[in-house]
């Protein structure tokens, strides 16, 4: 059986641990600045990125159904929330 000495991090290793650590920490800062604060009142507009699939679907739902894709993701967000 391999000693106990033969389990311990070598310094490269706690080098490589040290700088992925640093690089999450940055990430995280990074993406706490990215992600505004969320308004007291809403402002009523927002802006998103779908997958094409989806979008595709709503242009299709929408063409259907006659309406504004404003006024068919209203509706679907509305029907989604009272559940």
């Amino acid at each position: 059986m391999p000693s106990s000495a033969s389990f311990s991090e070598k310094p490269a290793d706690k080098a490589e641990k040290s700088s992925r650590t640093k690089t999450v920490k940055s990430s995280k800062k990074e993406a706490a600045k990215a992600i505004p604060e969320p308004a007291s009142k809403g402002s009523g507009n927002i802006s998103l990125h779908l997958p094409k699939t989806l979008h595709e679907d709503l242009l299709k739902r929408m063409a259907e159904e006659g309406v504004s894709m404003d006024e068919l993701i209203t509706y679907l967000l509305m029907r989604g929330l009272s559940r």
